[in-house]
């Protein structure tokens, strides 16, 4: 039976029924209902944040091993067009001295030469 001061008040939490018995004020029942509702929230917020900090390292673990192995293509890479460049350029080297030794040959007056092969990749050699 209820008080003058106080109510009786019947809740079911969680398929449990709970009866409080003379009740001075709703705002003991509401204060516990927050003061659990944060508690949930408080270990909600927790949990999520200890998984995101988690994955945040994960993240940032792939992306490290992801740029060294970019790093490692680059390097490949660029250590290939180096070899390349180099056997160009001696190629582009030896197109040179063999087009200025035929512009030699073709002079006017190395056609009567009997040595005009040897002459000109002779001056060749000696940059003229």
């Amino acid at each position: 039976m209820a008080d003058e001061n106080g109510a009786d008040v019947s809740l079911k939490v969680a398929g449990q029924e709970v009866n409080l018995r003379n009740v001075k004020s709703l705002n003991t029942i509401a204060t516990l209902i927050t003061m659990f509702g944060v508690g949930l929230l408080a270990m909600v917020v927790y949990n999520h944040d200890s998984v995101a900090q988690t994955a945040q390292k994960n993240v940032v673990e792939a992306t490290k091993e992801a740029n060294q192995a970019i790093v490692k293509a680059l390097k490949e890479l660029n250590d290939q067009n180096v070899a390349a460049l180099r056997e160009l350029t001696v190629e582009q080297r030896r197109m040179t001295v063999q087009a200025t030794i035929s512009n030699c040959m073709n002079e006017p007056a190395m056609k009567n030469r009997t040595d005009a092969r040897q002459f000109c990749e002779r001056i060749t050699r000696d940059g003229r």
